[in-house]
């Protein structure tokens, strides 16, 4: 599978996140519309990072809504 095959499995699956992988090979997701900060749960972060793929799509999956 291509990148950009994954980035696009990656976003059908995460409609609310916005996906890319960097030059460098980190892959990366932002939420396109957070929460405001008063009403972040534990945990919630507005970016993630991973090594890979799959490590992306694991950590947006334990991410509070």
């Amino acid at each position: 599978m291509s990148i950009m095959d994954e980035v696009l499995v990656i976003r059908a699956a995460f409609p609310a996140w916005n996906i890319w992988r960097s030059d460098e090979g980190q892959w990366w997701a932002s939420r396109y519309r957070p929460l405001a900060p008063s009403c972040w749960p534990d945990g919630y972060a507005l970016t993630v990072t991973a090594r890979t793929s799959r490590s992306l799509h694991e950590k947006i999956t334990q991410q509070p809504a």
